[in-house]
């Protein structure tokens, strides 16, 4: 894991919808955005504590970016501060809203195809209606 972030600037993007099981097998219409994955992983401070790694596939534009003369660590980076982001407030709302998917952490990127990458990243929150499944607990 970096301790430092590759890079500050946001990358828009947005997290792809999948199934609990494999599409092809299962016919599930509910869908969310990333599945709580259950390993260790050693470099990951205060895992199932405070700390918690999910599986997703975030739908940006690799190809072009790449041509833009960005790497995929800071692709994924940007990707991963573009989530972090609070959705806006509605008219007349007086509280400030939180990101949707928890304070996000890159861990890994694990493939990387046309218009996908598929990363694990380090969340803050246990539970989540838009992942599958439920942080583990130690």
């Amino acid at each position: 894991m970096k301790s430092q972030p590759v890079t500050q600037e946001t990358v828009a993007c947005s997290l792809i919808p999948r199934a609990e099981w494999d599409a092809s097998t299962y016919n599930d219409k509910e869908k969310r955005v990333g599945r709580y994955h259950g390993s260790y992983f050693p470099g990951v401070p205060q895992l199932w504590i405070k700390n918690w790694v999910v599986v997703v596939d975030i739908d940006v534009d690799v190809r072009k970016l790449q041509d833009e003369g960005n790497s995929i660590d800071q692709i994924a980076q940007g990707c991963v501060n573009f989530l972090n982001l609070a959705p806006p407030r509605k008219k007349y709302a007086k509280k400030e809203l939180k990101p949707l998917y928890g304070k996000l952490r890159l861990y890994k990127v694990c493939k990387v195809s046309d218009g996908r990458i598929q990363a694990l990243l380090i969340t803050d929150k246990q539970k989540s209606k838009l992942f599958w499944g439920e942080g583990a607990r130690r």
